[in-house]
């Protein structure tokens, strides 16, 4: 991002997500001079002062503070688009979270239980990350670095597999994510951090398990869809964090 080379951010400042106080409102809004608001911007977000359109903004919950309250934007929007608007998360549904311990992964972990009290497994390195998976209300913990999560995830849902993946890998995790979804499954790919190019494709294997995979970024997205997404997360979210059964992971 710093270096230009994302290809969809040119605001010289980076960031993209805030938390502040209103200072001027232009125009008619639901908001106020002095309300704590927090959102996405399309960059500029380390700038002292920024522009954000008023759909684009939420209150901030009286409990959170500022540094609080900016942990919630990207990652959590992020988390609910992906399992939501994108993955059809239904309650009691099995979904595979990747890098658990991640931004995104611990949202995603958070949201899913609370929305759908859904069966949540999490990949990650270590026992310390899994343990704070598990305390944040994943169901079963695997260690990609000693164990074959496919083998886990079969063991886990009775050879069915996952109804929804949560993919931040990529191309190393191809073969076992394939092996790891149920048939009707749905895929959503978010990053690239096993790399983004593949030697062998088995499309058949997709087609034959009828498999909705699905690839998606947030920054890039229009000023209108951020709005509506920002209006149903803040919608259906905000009274979870008001009461802190969801909470931003700084």
């Amino acid at each position: 991002t710093r270096e230009g080379k994302m290809g969809y951010l040119t605001n010289p400042i980076l960031g993209i997500e805030i938390a502040g106080t209103v200072v001027q409102v232009n125009g008619e809004s639901s908001f106020s001079i002095g309300d704590r608001v927090m959102g996405l911007v399309n960059g500029g977000g380390y700038g002292e002062y920024v522009v954000m359109p008023a759909n684009r903004a939420m209150k901030i919950p009286k409990s959170l503070s500022f540094e609080e309250a900016a942990a919630i934007p990207e990652v959590f929007l992020t988390a609910y688009q992906t399992l939501f608007w994108i993955g059809k998360l239904q309650k009691q549904e099995t979904v595979l979270i990747h890098a658990g311990a991640s931004g995104v992964g611990t949202a995603a972990i958070q949201l899913a239980k609370k929305l759908c009290d859904a069966k949540i497994i999490v990949t990650a390195g270590s026992k310390r990350k899994l343990a704070f998976c598990q305390e944040l209300g994943a169901d079963v913990l695997i260690n990609y670095k000693e164990q074959s999560f496919d083998e886990e995830i079969l063991k886990a849902t009775n050879g069915r597999g996952v109804d929804l993946i949560l993919d931040f890998i990529g191309a190393d995790y191809w073969e076992k994510n394939l092996a790891s979804i149920k048939v009707e499954g749905r895929w959503v790919l978010i990053g690239i951090l096993g790399g983004s190019e593949l030697e062998k494709i088995d499309l058949f294997t997709l087609m034959s398990k009828c498999i909705q995979l699905t690839g998606t970024l947030l920054t890039p997205r229009s000023d209108e869809y951020k709005a509506l997404l920002t209006h149903d997360f803040a919608e259906i979210v905000t009274p979870y964090l008001e009461r802190g059964e969801i909470r931003p992971i700084i």
